[in-house]
């Protein structure tokens, strides 16, 4: 396990690198993202020689084990959220407080991003690189829009504007090409064709108050889960939308993230503003609390409760199977490997 510090800063989210297994970036704030500045920070986790020979920064590599800030990137405003580029391992995009995307260049030493998006009135709560042709980003606003974006030009693609709500989150589809998904304050699931952004190809009433996060399942071309505000994490086949494929139910207060395994299509891990981490295996039992159907067993569950503060971000590493991060309001940010949990604080039931 790593652990370190991210002092007055309170992390809000973070992703693992897609091209460079051993970089993380995280999206932090001052002053709970309420008020103040936000940073972007960049950690090498010294377990591969990539880290010391990076043009990120200079100095001697780390110590086997050991994690360094390979770049700190200050911003005017609250950092909520932080995706890597899909082109380039040097960019990555946060979104702001002030309405805006930033992209950076972390192997600058230049502390300003390169380019700002700013089209969004109100606060920007998550950005998404698309996977599958790599060209475009989505980010899902508190001005109850999504918007499409190309990264060399200031001026959005399209306008997602279905939403009877705030907009918490937007993915792109991993699998299938141009096809997007957001949820919103006003409970709903909607899917996107890029193409036509006039009007929602599907809408969900996923569940019956504010959701927070959504993910695709990375080996299904219909499977989305979403959580919510009402402490459950919902399956959906969007074939067949009627009622949820899954409910897991376990956390104490609103899910904050849900996240697919990009290593196993019944795994999924969630944080929340109970302060802990789950990991679900959803493939020990069929689902648990669906309505219409009889109660079944609860699926495999691991709780990992080492925080004194919300958990509000988490990744699994694209590269190596079950090593996963998770950022707090504590000012942490932990590194481990499901296999070796972080002691007494890890309990499986």
């Amino acid at each position: 396990m790593q652990r370190w510090q991210t002092p007055g800063l309170h992390g809000c989210g973070l992703q693992f690198s897609p091209f460079v297994s051993d970089r993380i970036a995280v999206a932090a704030s001052q002053h709970y993202a309420i008020a103040g500045r936000g940073a972007l920070l960049v950690y090498g986790l010294g377990n591969e020689a990539m880290v010391a020979g990076s043009r990120i920064g200079p100095g001697a590599p780390p110590a086997p084990g050991a994690s360094r800030l390979l770049r700190r990137l200050d911003y005017k405003d609250s950092l909520f959220d932080v995706c890597w580029s899909e082109l380039s391992e040097h960019h990555a995009l946060t979104s702001s407080g002030d309405g805006s995307v930033q992209l950076w260049d972390v192997s600058l030493l230049q502390a300003a991003p390169v380019r700002i998006y700013a089209e969004h009135t109100k606060e920007v709560m998550a950005v998404n690189w698309s996977m599958t042709d790599k060209r475009n980003f989505v980010s899902a606003s508190w001005d109850g829009t999504v918007k499409l974006w190309d990264p060399t030009s200031s001026q959005s693609l399209a306008t997602f504007a279905g939403h009877r709500g705030l907009v918490y989150d937007a993915m792109f589809h991993p699998r299938r090409l141009g096809v997007l998904a957001s949820v919103s304050a006003d409970g709903g699931l909607m899917v996107w064709d890029v193409r036509r952004p006039a009007t929602a190809v599907q809408r969900v009433q996923a569940h019956n108050t504010e959701v927070i996060s959504m993910d695709w399942n990375k080996y299904s071309d219909v499977l989305a889960v979403t959580g919510s505000v009402d402490r459950t994490i919902k399956g959906w086949d969007l074939r067949r939308a009627a009622q949820p494929l899954f409910v897991l139910e376990g956390h104490d207060y609103s899910i904050r993230r849900v996240r697919c395994s990009p290593h196993h299509s019944n795994v999924i891990m969630s944080c929340s503003y109970d302060m802990t981490v789950r990991v679900w295996d959803t493939g020990s039992s069929a689902a648990a609390s669906v309505p219409g159907l009889p109660p079944r067993p609860r699926p495999n569950m691991t709780i990992v409760d080492e925080h004194p503060e919300f958990v509000v971000g988490i990744d699994f590493n694209l590269a190596e199977d079950g090593v996963v991060a998770n950022c707090a309001w504590d000012e942490t940010v932990s590194v481990f490997n499901l296999a070796q949990p972080p002691g007494p604080a890890m309990m499986p039931r």
